[in-house]
């Protein structure tokens, strides 16, 4: 238990077979109580549902998962080095957003970031919205923004931009290990620091900063941008950090997890 504990949030739980928990959806309760949770429940935190299954299939055991709605996608060939991608490119992930504030703080980057950023091009993944008519890309003096809403462009996104940006309070994580996967810096504006910590080391590959400062957001957007020495240093730290929540590693670390319990309870 002690291993859990010292797990950093966010990303997907799976619990072991003894538990009753069925928390499909992400909501802010999850995170209030994610200590009670880790108190009552072992298990390892995983991108997301494939990866639970696939540890059932070997193992036997039926398993109860608490996930997050999206998963996490992994590059299937050699990516890009953010250097020689789409030059000042963003890339944002944006859910249900039905009061607009989501919208309302990508767009207020956009309008600093094209004031400092030449041709800057902001990209929104939407994939709430499916075959809903999207808004019609825009061009602006200084930079555009496009919109999209497919998992195909999602992908392609992932592999030809340079830098991905959150504006949740929560970031869905299973979008931030497939930034990670696809070699991408990392800029999250949040006021709940510790829920993108395990995604982003600040100087290495992005920031961390407060959900109402646009200018400092857009400083370290542009910081990253403007020198090929730190998107490189970037993209070597956030594969790295990738690493850990590939199928080998999430088993790995069941297995650890598993069998500290079964110690516990043998004592």
């Amino acid at each position: 238990m002690a291993a859990v504990a010292q797990m950093s949030l966010p990303r997907v739980y799976v619990f072991s077979p003894h538990s009753n928990l069925t928390q499909t959806v992400e909501t802010n309760a999850l995170w209030d109580h994610v200590q009670t949770l880790f108190s009552q429940f072992a298990g390892v935190i995983v991108p997301d549902q494939l990866l639970a299954t696939k540890w059932a299939a070997r193992t036997g055991q039926t398993m109860t998962v608490a996930q997050f709605p999206k998963h996490a996608i992994f590059p299937t060939e050699a990516v890009l080095p953010l250097p020689k991608r789409t030059p000042a490119s963003v890339l944002a992930f944006l859910d249900d957003d039905p009061q607009g504030s989501g919208l309302k703080a990508l767009m207020t980057l956009f309008t600093t970031l094209r004031q400092t950023v030449p041709n800057v091009r902001l990209t929104i993944y939407q994939p709430h919205l499916g075959s809903t008519p999207l808004p019609t890309a825009s061009n602006e003096q200084g930079g555009s923004v496009q919109f999209i809403s497919t998992a195909a462009q999602w992908t392609a996104a992932l592999a030809s931009h340079q830098v991905y940006v959150s504006v949740a309070d929560f970031p869905a994580a299973a979008m931030m290990i497939s930034a990670l996967a696809h070699g991408l810096a990392v800029v999250a504006a949040t006021d709940h620091a510790g829920a993108v910590t395990p995604f982003v080391r600040p100087g290495e590959n992005g920031a961390i900063v407060p959900a109402a400062n646009t200018q400092q957001f857009a400083t370290e957007i542009k910081t990253l941008l403007g020198h090929k020495k730190s998107l490189n240093t970037a993209q070597k730290t956030s594969l790295a950090l990738a690493q850990g929540y590939t199928e080998d590693a999430v088993i790995s670390s069941w297995q650890a997890i598993d069998k500290a319990g079964e110690d516990d309870g043998n004592q």
